[in-house]
């Protein structure tokens, strides 16, 4: 995966973030960006295999910090809700094994209790409207 063409916090940053990472939301932006933007669009959204190395790497709801490279860095995920909700939204740009599996662990997960629970519900509703068909482009 080539960092170049992920979204990260700011340029200068070695870090990201699932919650950037909506592809199905950069498909959209390439076709509707300006000229010179589309082709980063384009890219960005054909790096985002978070689902697959999810899948492969970790347990539902058991998430550390980790490198672009997938090294964990040995500091729990603040907000492992809307991981879930942010990795299943791509579902819908996504043609892997594990798709179906991501929007199955999604509806089974519940909204967030406590003190992090509005940036992860927050998420959790993006992800609720994209994956019902009800997030509408104005």
């Amino acid at each position: 995966m080539h960092i170049g063409n992920l979204i990260k916090f700011i340029p200068e940053s070695p870090y990201s973030d699932p919650s950037y990472h909506l592809p199905h939301f950069y498909e959209i932006f390439a076709e509707r960006a300006n000229e010179q933007d589309r082709p980063f669009w384009k890219k960005a959204a054909a790096a985002n295999r978070l689902q697959i190395w999810f899948a492969e790497n970790t347990t539902l709801g058991e998430y550390d910090s980790y490198m672009l490279d997938g090294t964990p860095v040995g500091i729990p995920a603040l907000h492992p809700t809307a991981v879930i909700a942010t990795t299943a939204a791509t579902s819908l740009a996504s043609d892997n094994e594990y798709r179906l599996q991501w929007v199955k662990d999604f509806w089974d997960t519940p909204l967030r209790k406590g003190v992090r629970r509005y940036y992860d519900n927050f998420l959790y509703l993006f992800c609720l409207l994209m994956l019902s068909g009800e997030y509408k482009i104005y």
